[in-house]
């Protein structure tokens, strides 16, 4: 399959792997994504924070772009426990994962934390990757479309309208997360088309002279949850999927170029 348009793949590496894997993982992954260099693929690997400075020696060079699994919302001050961005910059981190749907639940981060955090990557010059999604109980009482379009209103509250491309936003349906069952690609298609007219609405409320054709193609919209070879074609191929966000199949190496050949 020869592709039309640039497809992003990233890889969302969670805390699964030790320092170890993931540095033999970054340098299987290296020599195999060589032959990949003039194919229209942007790839990105997002690591833990103590991972970073070797991979970024790792990955100098190459097609393959560096990326965090969250960053926080001030440059510095008395926040134990959170990161520089400076830091981060140093070693050329390219993507921040934010609003991750773990993040969501288990350590309580809101809407409003979500937005100041894709205020600071913007300023930072480092693209943020919005992950927004519904839960099971959101689907099942047919709240899915509100949940989602609270989210993206939230994220992207004040957000200048020359920054939206700048950001890429990943649909991740909660539920099917880790379960290795992912949705139909048709309706993640549907879900990315709602996501882009609010996206589209909300800047547009805010400046009613903007041209909506010319900012349609600058929103960046992928998927993830449960992706793998044996789907991901399904979900390329979507007009308004222009990637895929990949956890499982992303840690090992056969699995992630087996992956990356089936959209080749």
């Amino acid at each position: 399959m020869a592709l039309e348009n640039e497809k992003i793949i990233l890889a969302n590496w969670k805390m699964q792997l030790s320092y170890q894997e993931t540095i033999d993982l970054a340098e299987a992954l290296k020599k195999e994504l060589k032959k990949y260099k003039n194919k229209k693929l942007e790839i990105g690997l997002c690591a833990d924070f103590m991972t970073i400075p070797k991979l970024s020696e790792i990955l100098k060079d190459t097609q393959i772009k560096l990326g965090c699994q969250n960053i926080f919302w001030e440059d510095r001050g008395a926040y134990t426990g959170e990161i520089m961005i400076d830091n981060l910059k140093n070693f050329n981190v390219h993507y921040a994962i934010i609003g991750h749907s773990e993040r969501r639940k288990f350590l309580q981060e809101s809407d409003e934390m979500i937005n100041k955090k894709i205020k600071q990557a913007l300023k930072n010059k480092i693209i943020p990757i919005l992950c927004v999604g519904e839960n099971f109980e959101e689907r099942q009482n047919g709240q899915k479309d509100l949940a989602i379009i609270k989210q993206i209103k939230s994220a992207l509250s004040e957000i200048k309208t020359n920054d939206i491309e700048k950001i890429i936003i990943a649909y991740e349906p909660i539920w099917v997360i880790g379960s290795g069952q992912a949705i139909q690609a048709e309706e993640a298609e549907h879900t990315n088309r709602i996501i882009k007219e609010v996206v589209l609405d909300t800047l547009m409320t805010a400046d009613k002279n903007l041209n909506r054709k010319s900012l349609d193609n600058k929103i960046k919209l992928i998927y993830g949850g449960s992706i793998d070879a044996s789907n991901i074609l399904n979900f390329i191929k979507q007009k308004n999927i222009q990637g895929v966000l990949v956890g499982s199949a992303s840690l090992k190496k056969e699995k992630f170029i087996h992956l990356i050949n089936a959209i080749i």
